[in-house]
Formats: C-alpha cells, structure tokens, sequence
C-alpha cells in the first residue's frame, strides 16, 4: 500500500478521492516526512498530519500528547500556530504549506474547500480558538 493509499484510509482523509493525492502535493506542498524517535521538527508555518507514531506538540509553552491522526500547525482555518514536534516513536507526518488554510488555489479545487472545511471543524473541536497546541 502506498503513503497515499494509507492516508485515505484515516477518517479525517476519507473523503478524498483516489486522485486527490496528486492534486494536494501539486497544490499544496504536501510531502510525507519519516521522524526518528528523540528527532525535533518545527512547523516554520506548516500544518503538519500525524501519519503515525507518537508525539509531543509543543505550541505557545502549552504542550500535549500527539498520537496517529493528529492535525497541528494552525489554530483555526485561519492562523498559524508555530509548533515543535518531538517524536516519541517513529513519525511519519504529512507537512501541507500553511496557506492550504488562509487561501484558495489556483485551481479553485472542491479538494481545497473540503480540506477547509475539516480541518476548522477538527480544531473547533480540539478547542484550537484557546491557543492550545
């Protein structure tokens, strides 16, 4: 199975059709990045999916547990939020330029407004509005 196959497969993803992976990397920078255990990221501006592993998120001196399935990167829809990653275990994290949520691409793709759509629901919920990680 490939990292595109794997990715549909997550709730938050499932909405996305076989050919929607080339339209976000093409649109949207989105790469996958493998992370040791005891490595560091930060987001420099990006959103990023945890794909697998475990991890601490590190965000405005808050700081929390990050398991597979976790978007991180942005407050809202519409604001960043710098965050560090510490990999616990093995990562696999999906980074997305963090435009993909402040403005609409050049194709104007449904794939873009859908992504919109889930994510401020995903962090309505996660209670992102109060500047947690």
């Amino acid at each position: 199975m490939g990292i595109w196959e794997e990715l549909r497969r997550e709730e938050f993803w499932n909405w996305l059709p076989e050919t929607g992976g080339e339209f976000f990397d093409a649109c949207f920078d989105m790469a996958p990045e493998t992370i040791g255990p005891g490595e560091r990221r930060q987001s420099h501006g990006r959103v990023g999916y945890l794909l697998s592993g475990s991890a601490v998120l590190t965000a405005e001196g808050a700081a929390r547990d990050a398991e597979k399935g976790t978007l991180f990167g942005a407050k809202d829809s519409r604001t960043a939020l710098e965050t560090e990653l510490y990999a616990r275990t093995p990562c696999t994290v999906f980074w997305m330029d963090g435009a993909i949520l402040r403005s609409v691409c050049y194709s104007a793709c449904w794939f873009h407004a859908r992504f919109c759509k889930e994510a401020e629901a995903y962090f309505r919920k996660m209670g992102r509005g109060s500047g947690a990680p």
